[in-house]
């Protein structure tokens, strides 16, 4: 009997040790969103104090302003964001057209944050692959156009007989039109 009733006190000592472990897995979830909605909140009181225009946007002069200030310096080194390199940070931050909206703003400080992370080393390698085959495609294009350009040269310096002018003339209006064809190649295999 003793065996039993310190086996039933055992299992629900278990099921509420259980119980109050899965509860706190929903409060550490509640508290990371509630500290990420914080975040947020701060980061939206140190854009709108960036934008002294009222634009909605952060430009460079405003940026640095913005990042002249020791609070938001240190709020941000709170927040792992190494704003040394004002000009790296804002250009990781923008998304190329001079200026930095809220959403530009809170996502790069969320994603820069930190060391990289595996996803990030990860995409940086994708994307360094991609690059590498489109530069070896361009180099094979620009080789084989160097080699038909070579060749038009040689036939436009090959030596002609007196009164051929009209043929030199042909020769070059070709070579001038190959390598128009061989720039607008090379154009369209970088916008590619």
């Amino acid at each position: 009997v003793t065996f039993a009733v310190i086996r039933v006190v055992s299992a629900m000592f278990l099921k509420q040790t259980m119980a109050a472990a899965s509860g706190d897995g929903e409060v550490a979830i509640l508290e990371r969103m509630e500290k990420k909605e914080k975040e947020t909140q701060k980061l939206f009181e140190i854009f709108s104090a960036g934008d002294s225009d009222g634009s909605g946007f952060v430009d460079w002069e405003e940026f640095q302003d913005l990042l002249g200030k020791p609070m938001v310096k240190t709020w941000l080194a709170m927040m792992e964001m190494d704003v040394t390199d004002m000009n790296l940070v804002f250009k990781l931050l923008d998304d190329g057209d001079g200026q930095i909206n809220f959403q530009e703003f809170i996502n790069g400080i969320q994603r820069c944050r930190g060391g990289a992370r595996g996803i990030d080393v990860a995409a940086l390698k994708r994307d360094s692959s991609k690059i590498l085959c489109d530069l070896t495609f361009i180099r094979g294009m620009l080789e084989a156009r160097g080699l038909k350009m070579m060749a038009w040269a040689d036939a436009v310096n090959y030596p002609t007989s007196e009164g051929s002018g009209k043929k030199d003339g042909a020769r070059l209006s070709r070579l001038s039109s190959t390598i128009e064809e061989n720039n607008n190649l090379v154009e369209q295999a970088i916008m590619a």
